[in-house]
């Protein structure tokens, strides 16, 4: 493993119930840099592993890849990413780049994780089965490659099926993409009728979105189509979810049918509902009939409706677990400190995801309020720097204290230098 890596080598594994664990002593202590050159966390079948606590950014091309070799819904198996913050995939005009990305695998779990800056998608799943994404925050940026594909902040299901995706936060940035378009911040891409591996028919999803919120603001130079996208397959439920565009030009909800080559068989329905949702925009949404609609709001795109404890309609008041909500307060966001001190750290300015819902939305009531937890007495013995071990192999780390950002030197590259830097 070379410094400021996270690969371990193909076809090393844990057990089921005992699984290889890489932690951060430190909660966001440790940045694994692939500095443009390099992917810097890849699982590749690799089954049986925790992911905890730490930072990836500057892939060659992806930055965080969980996925196995060409054996699509198994190519690698139980693995759950949690407290990881991720940013900017590559800058070459030749790359499909993601931030967080999940393929060919099976039972995934990316639990309390963000990531933004440079890619195609920021969070992808790809030709996989039985994945989560719970309590994720996502902001696209732009991406420089002229592929002629979509680019989306959320891409939830890609060919794959039994995704649940639960407390997501998608907006979508100022950057360019001379390629195709920009998509939509929180969406789905095709299901493939030759995708017969899945134990359901190719166009059953069975795809669950679920306490989100997509924003996308006003002023973009290359906004998106729409904010929520979802359809061309059957099985999606939507509930709990909340679209505010002040671009007066983008559609809040874009709900296509099930349609060719995804068919609905004589007499039975496509199985594709919004319960509970919530579209602020000066633009109508597009929600076709073959969609089951119920507790559905709209509103301008300046309106502050309640969107924490109104019983029919979308509320963001609660945590999902597993597709079912729960009593658990989601507020403040859960990664709220973490993503603070990336934004800062990346991109020399910090991004308060709890101070920007707050200030739409006004403050949340105390039932959707994590009860602040009596603060510790700190020892004033200091810990040295990081170490992980992972059976018996040291990791060569590179650890920064993100409560002293400002006293470090600037490690950011400007966009131009890492252009350069993976043209060489």
């Amino acid at each position: 493993m070379a410094p400021d890596l996270l690969r371990p080598p193909s076809g090393l594994s844990g057990a089921a119930g005992n699984p290889i664990t890489v932690r951060a002593s430190n909660d966001g202590g440790v940045l694994f840099d692939g500095q443009g050159a390099a992917t810097p966390v890849r699982l590749s079948q690799n089954d049986h592993w925790r992911l905890e606590g730490f930072d990836a950014a500057n892939g060659v091309a992806s930055v965080v890849v969980i996925g196995g070799h060409g054996n699509p819904g198994a190519g690698i198996r139980d693995v759950e990413v949690r407290r990881v913050v991720a940013w900017d995939a590559s800058l070459l005009t030749t790359y499909n780049a993601k931030i967080f990305t999940v393929n060919d695998a099976r039972d995934i779990v990316l639990e309390d994780v963000a990531g933004f800056g440079s890619a195609r998608k920021v969070f992808e799943v790809y030709r996989s089965q039985s994945v989560t994404i719970r309590r994720a925050w996502a902001r696209w940026e732009g991406f420089q490659a002229t592929l002629e594909e979509r680019k989306l902040a959320f891409s939830c299901t890609y060919r794959s099926y039994n995704v649940i995706c639960e407390n997501l936060i998608a907006e979508v940035g100022d950057g360019l993409s001379p390629g195709w378009k920009v998509g939509s911040a929180i969406g789905m891409d095709p299901l493939n009728e030759d995708d017969t591996w899945a134990p359901r028919e190719p166009f059953d999803a069975n795809l669950r979105v679920l306490g989100s919120l997509a924003m996308v603001p006003a002023g973009l130079a290359q906004p998106p189509g729409s904010a929520v996208h979802f359809g061309g397959a059957k099985g999606i439920t939507l509930t709990d979810v909340v679209s505010v565009v002040d671009d007066p030009g983008v559609v809040p909800f874009n709900l296509i049918p099930c349609e060719p080559p995804c068919e609905i068989p004589e007499g039975e329905a496509a199985d594709l509902s919004l319960e509970y949702g919530t579209a602020l925009s000066d633009k109508p949404s597009v929600i076709t009939t073959q969609w089951t609609v119920s507790g559905f709001e709209t509103g301008a795109a300046q309106a502050t409706p309640d969107v924490y404890s109104v019983d029919d309609t979308a509320q963001l008041c609660k945590r999902y677990q597993d597709g079912v909500l729960t009593a658990a307060p989601l507020w403040p966001w859960p990664m709220n400190r973490r993503i603070a001190s990336a934004t800062a750290y990346a991109r020399g300015e910090a991004h308060d995801v709890t101070a920007e819902v707050y200030a739409r939305f006004g403050e949340p009531p105390s039932e959707c309020v994590e009860p602040t937890p009596p603060r510790a007495v700190r020892s004033s013995c200091g810990l040295g720097p990081v170490a992980v071990a992972v059976i018996g192999l040291l990791l060569a780390l590179r650890v920064r204290r993100p409560d002293r950002l400002s006293l470090e030197p600037r490690k950011r590259r400007s966009l131009d230098e890492r252009h350069l830097a993976q043209e060489r």
